[in-house]
């Protein structure tokens, strides 16, 4: 039995869950599973090493996440978690508002264990353990570029602006570039974000953007 092990601070940690398991799939009920065996595996978190640094990732085969931090990794770490199992792990070994924790991953051939100590509270040392998930390969994440280039940066505050349509519509995004408007598209709708406030006076700032935004149709983004 081999075992490898890996240290993370728990803000960093929870820091890359939380982007990376909104994209995770729920769990499927169990006539689900019979009918597409591969469907476990998309309830869990993929954690593993690139360039010598931790990534995780999530995928719904709808949406995927992947994020990258820089905790340094063993060489070739690769493990899966169940979502629910990395949850635990966060309302375990939550510290409080004003602590810092790190948790020490020990990965072996078919369990999980996560230790961490609290000295300056001193507290003893809490360990939990978490069977690793075998069920399917989950998808390689090798290709996908993190860095964006010549893209619109969006305040993720205004993607809740977007609604949230019941029945499945299509929904079409573009970026102007730098400094430039952004506009989600639906069928019968469009919700602009602006890259600056719209100063009095400027009456005719959505005839100018609109304008330039006509020359072509929206690339679709999901449907």
């Amino acid at each position: 039995m081999t075992e490898t092990t890996f240290t993370i601070a728990y803000a960093a940690f929870s820091r890359l869950v939380a982007i990376v398991s909104p994209c995770a799939a729920t769990a499927p009920p169990l006539a689900a599973v019979i009918a597409d065996a591969l469907m476990p595996i998309f309830t869990c978190l993929h954690f593993s090493e690139h360039e010598g640094r931790i990534e995780l990732a999530a995928t719904d085969r709808y949406t995927f996440a992947v994020a990258r931090g820089e905790t340094k990794m063993p060489d070739g770490m690769d493990f899966v978690l169940p979502l629910k199992s990395v949850k635990h792990i966060l309302a375990t070994f939550k510290p409080g508002r004003r602590e810092t924790l790190d948790l020490a991953f020990t990965v072996g051939d078919e369990a999980v264990s996560v230790t961490t100590t609290q000295p300056a509270l001193n507290q003893p040392t809490v360990t939990a353990s978490y069977n690793l998930t075998t069920m399917g390969a989950f998808p390689v994440t090798r290709h996908f570029d993190i860095t964006p280039s010549d893209m619109t940066p969006i305040d993720p505050a205004y993607l809740s602006r977007v609604p949230s349509i019941a029945r499945r519509e299509p929904v079409w995004f573009r970026g102007g570039g730098s400094s430039k408007v952004s506009a989600f598209y639906g069928p019968d709708w469009v919700i602009y974000i602006m890259a600056m406030r719209a100063a009095e006076g400027q009456s005719d700032w959505a005839a100018q953007w609109t304008a330039k935004d006509a020359s072509t149709d929206p690339e679709p983004v999901s449907a």
